[in-house]
């Protein structure tokens, strides 16, 4: 039996259409609806980062008497996630994309965030259970 060849442009068009699924991530319609869908998404997602924040810095003030300074490191994040994204948005200046563009390098960036500061802040090294469950 002969096995079909996928062609370059065949391949390519198949793993664009998943990324393009997978990075609006299952937001669906005309531009902005897509675009109302992602700032949902976002405002959920900074929700979350900031619930693990309290949790963090709850934690750091008990263990630690504040020695830590997530604060600081927080900022400094948001600084950078602004300039990445906004990066991002300028990269697109010629479509509508831009706004899905940055809606989802915000998200993305947040999720990430909020994953880093509960393995590093509300997980422990042995059994015991985590403060929080793990962010998707």
């Amino acid at each position: 039996m002969r096995v079909p060849r996928i062609t370059p442009l065949i391949l390519v068009v198949l793993c664009s259409t998943g990324l393009a699924q997978a990075s609006s991530q299952q937001c669906d319609g005309n531009t902005p609806e897509i675009q109302a869908c992602m700032e949902k998404k976002l405002d959920e997602a900074n929700a979350l980062l900031a619930k693990y924040l309290t949790a963090a810095q709850a934690r750091i003030d008990k263990d630690f008497g504040s020695k830590p300074n997530l604060r600081a490191s927080q900022a400094a994040w948001a600084h950078y996630r602004d300039l990445e994204c906004g990066d991002v948005f300028e990269f697109w200046v010629q479509g509508t994309y831009r706004t899905i563009a940055n809606s989802e390098c915000m998200l993305r960036l947040t999720q990430q965030r909020t994953h880093e500061v509960w393995q590093a802040y509300l997980t422990y090294q042995d059994s015991t259970s985590p403060l929080l469950p793990e962010p998707r």
